[in-house]
C-alpha cells in the first residue's frame, strides 16, 4: 500500500505548529501518550476490563441521514428523521459485533462524565492549548467500530484541528486537501466519491489522482489531521479512538459559526489556517464575506443564494492555485441548492446576528 505521511517522535509546540499546524501538513507522532495511563488500555482484552462497562451511544454513520435527507428533497418528504441512536456500553458494543460482524453501527458519542475519566488517564497535549489571547476550544471524543467498518470521505463541519490517537487497533486513513475538492464532487462536507472498496493499486491510484495523503495509523500512533482536510477512515481492526478537536483563530471561528457549509468555503477558510500568512487577499476576501453576511435578506434562503454567490465569486480569484475543472453533472447543482436550503433552516442560518467574532 502506498503510505506518504511522515511519522515522527513528539517535537516541540514551536516545532509542531510551525512545520505541521501551520503548514498544514499531516503527520503521525508515534510517542504522544508514551508512559501515561492511557496508553495501557493498548488491546481489546484490557479495553473490555478497563472500559466494558462504559456507557455509549451506538449510533448509524452519518451516510445514512445524509440518504435519507437525499431522499427527501427527491420526494419532498423532510420528514426523515435524525441519525438513529440507541443506548449500550462498551461491552454491550462488542457482543453485538460479534452477532453481527458486518454491522455499519458504531460508537460515536460516550457521556461527559465517561470523557472526564478517560481524561483523567492523560495530560492534553501542549499542541491543543490556545497561545495568549486564544479562547480555549478543546474538545475530545471516543470512537469504537468493528472490523471492516468505515466512515466515507467527509471533513468536519467545525474546521477544527483534529489529532486521532489509536488507542487500540489500526485504520487505514486517507486525508485529501481542500486544493482538489472539485474532484470530489462534493456535496455539503460529504463528497460523492469515496475509495471504500478499493483495493490494491485502483486504491493507490485514487489517492494520487486527488494528491492525497495515505497510512496505516495503529496501536499508540497519533494522527495529525489539519482542519478542513477530507479524510476516510478504513477500520482494519475493531479498534477504538480518541480524537481530540482543537484551536481556530477570529477568521476560522468566525466562518465556521455563522455561514453554510460549502467547499467554495472550505477553500477559503483553508487558506485562513495560518493567520501567521495572512496578507492583503485574505483581508479582502474576509471583508466581502462579512459585507455580504451583513446584507439584510427578507429570508434566510434568499441570503443563502446570495452568500454562495459570494463564496463562488471570491473562490474565483483567492483560491486560483487550487484544481479548478469542474467534473459534476449540470444537476448537482440542483441537489446542492436544495441540501443548502435545509441546511440553512435547520441550522438556524442567516436569520439573526452573528454568533462569534
Amino acid at each position: 500500500m502506498y503510505e506518504n505521511i511522515e511519522r515522527i517522535k513528539s517535537p516541540s509546540r514551536e516545532v509542531f505548529i510551525n512545520e505541521y499546524l501551520l503548514k498544514q501538513k499531516p503527520v503521525i507522532i508515534t510517542d504522544l501518550f508514551e508512559g501515561q495511563p492511557i496508553s495501557q488500555i493498548s488491546s481489546l482484552e484490557v479495553a473490555r476490563k478497563q472500559l466494558g462497562e462504559m456507557p455509549v451511544i451506538v449510533q448509524e454513520g452519518h451516510e445514512e441521514y445524509f440518504v435519507r435527507m437525499l431522499r427527501g428533497l427527491l420526494t419532498s418528504d423532510f420528514s426523515f428523521v435524525d441519525i438513529g441512536k440507541e443506548k449500550s456500553t462498551v461491552n454491550g458494543y462488542l457482543a453485538m459485533v460479534e452477532k453481527d460482524p458486518n454491522t455499519r453501527l458504531v460508537c460515536a458519542e460516550v457521556p461527559r462524565s465517561m470523557i472526564d475519566k478517560v481524561e483523567a488517564s492523560y495530560s492534553i497535549p501542549d499542541y491543543c492549548k490556545p497561545d495568549a489571547g486564544e479562547l480555549d476550544e478543546y474538545t475530545s471524543m471516543l470512537w469504537l467500530g468493528n472490523v471492516g467498518n468505515y466512515t466515507h470521505l467527509h471533513y468536519d463541519a467545525d474546521y477544527k484541528n483534529i489529532f486521532q490517537y489509536q488507542l487500540w487497533g489500526a485504520k487505514r486513513v486517507v486525508l485529501v486537501s481542500p486544493s482538489e475538492s472539485r474532484k470530489l464532487l462534493p456535496l455539503r462536507n460529504n463528497s460523492a466519491s469515496s475509495p471504500e472498496g478499493l483495493k490494491g493499486e485502483d486504491n493507490d491510484a485514487f489517492v494520487r489522482y486527488v494528491n492525497g495523503y495515505q497510512a496505516v495509523v495503529r496501536t499508540g500512533e497519533t494522527l495529525f489531521m489539519p482542519a478542513m482536510m477530507w479524510h476516510y477512515f478504513e477500520y482494519l481492526d475493531t479498534s477504538m479512538a480518541l480524537t481530540m478537536r482543537f484551536r481556530r483563530n477570529k477568521y476560522v471561528r468566525f466562518m465556521s459559526e455563522n455561514l453554510h457549509i460549502d467547499y467554495h468555503l472550505q477553500g477559503i477558510v483553508f487558506k485562513f489556517i495560518n493567520e501567521r500568512a495572512i496578507g492583503a487577499e485574505h483581508l479582502k476576501a474576509y471583508a466581502e464575506l462579512e459585507a455580504a453576511f451583513d446584507k439584510p435578506f427578507d429570508n434566510p434562503s434568499e441570503k443563502g443564494k446570495y452568500m454562495q454567490d459570494t463564496y463562488e465569486r471570491i473562490y474565483s480569484w483567492f483560491c486560483k492555485d487550487y484544481f479548478q475543472g469542474d467534473l459534476a453533472r449540470p444537476f448537482l447543482r440542483e441537489i446542492k441548492d436544495a441540501i443548502r436550503n435545509v441546511d440553512i433552516l435547520a441550522g438556524q442560518l442567516y436569520s439573526g446576528e452573528r454568533r462569534a467574532a
